[in-house]
């Protein structure tokens, strides 16, 4: 919250998980507590950033020392989140938290330019105002961020990588390569966060799909690039990578292949783009009632997919507007020299 002089007021609980106060934090950094009966929070009381503003029963809870930090650690991990109201009472504030949910496991996470910290608790150091991507990083294997772990081991293909699925369309540009030479397609959640990958073998067939949250709406962006939220281009939904691998084969709108949770992540899709055209791909091409639902709960397209030949296929994208990708014209065949009639 914020109060009348512009103040981020940031509630904070004691051991008992009960209220325990605020500390004001004004806009040039200044701070300024306010607790019942003795002004100042106790150094152990603890900020909580999770949803419902409570934290789990189990599992992990990362603790920081600086709000800030905080904050950027609950937006990279999306794990639950303790603010100490002082950095160096963070042993003191996970042994408390512990003490009151014996099957939570914190992490401390500490900058380098803070205080350095003992015990058996699992700590976690990174940089002053480090990355999105540089925090997930550090708190992956920790926090058991399997997808995330999966998707870093890869590499981006090269142009030496002969993968099949490489040389549809950009496919390449959201694409990585295991040691293995399987191809990893990442999975976005509603908020085009990657919290899943697929993994296909060198042939391009499935293999296994790495996720964190088993009941999370996943998809896959063709290409990598969704588009901005004042994008305009048409966006089309399947959840059969076969189909939309033939879509981005053929047209230039953004395909994006549901791998889980097809209405849900096409509803997160509209909210995101309420004005963007939507077309939901029937690759059965009869009118699937699972489709027209899908279309029809987004205010969106359906889109008859006819899967029998490349001309068909076309044909039907023609038809719905899509935009065709453009095809590298046709080598001009070299004639053969003529033979030559002088003398050797």
């Amino acid at each position: 919250r914020v109060d009348d002089a512009g103040h981020r007021v940031i509630p904070f609980q004691g051991r008992d998980g009960r209220f325990a106060g605020v500390r004001l934090l004004a806009r040039d950094g200044k701070t300024q507590d306010l607790a019942p009966g003795r002004g100042r929070l106790p150094a152990e009381a603890l900020h909580v950033i999770a949803p419902d503003n409570t934290l789990p029963e189990s599992g992990p809870v990362v603790v920081a020392g600086d709000h800030a930090l905080g904050v950027a650690l609950a937006r990279a991990t999306r794990a639950p989140v303790a603010v100490a109201a002082e950095a160096a009472a963070l042993p003191a504030a996970a042994r408390a938290l512990r003490a009151r949910s014996p099957a939570v496991r914190p992490v401390l996470v500490t900058t380098r330019d803070g205080p350095p910290m003992t015990g058996a608790i699992p700590q976690v150091t990174v940089a002053p105002g480090a990355s999105t991507g540089a925090l997930r990083d550090a708190l992956a294997e920790v926090l058991e961020d399997r997808a995330w772990q999966v998707w870093r081991a890869g590499r981006s293909p090269g142009p030496e990588d002969r993968h099949p699925l490489l040389r549809v369309g950009q496919l390449r540009r959201g694409a990585r390569l295991d040691d293995a030479g399987n191809l990893l397609l990442p999975l976005r959640d509603a908020g085009l966060r990657i919290d899943g990958v697929q993994v296909l073998d060198p042939r391009g067939r499935p293999v296994r799909t790495v996720t964190n949250r088993p009941d999370t709406p996943l998809g896959h962006v063709l290409g990598g690039w969704v588009g901005t939220r004042s994008s305009s281009g048409p966006l089309v939904i399947t959840d059969s990578l076969d189909a939309a691998v033939a879509l981005h084969r053929e047209t230039r709108a953004t395909v994006v292949q549901a791998a889980r949770g097809t209405e849900a992540l096409a509803r997160a899709l509209r909210r995101r783009f309420p004005d963007r055209p939507m077309l939901v791909a029937d690759d059965a091409g009869a009118g699937d009632t699972r489709a027209v639902t899908i279309a029809r709960a987004i205010g969106g397209q359906l889109l008859p997919l006819p899967m029998t030949d490349r001309q068909s296929l076309r044909q039907a994208l023609t038809r719905a507007g899509l935009p065709p990708r453009t095809r590298a014209p046709a080598r001009p065949r070299t004639a053969a020299p003529a033979p030559s009639h002088a003398p050797d």
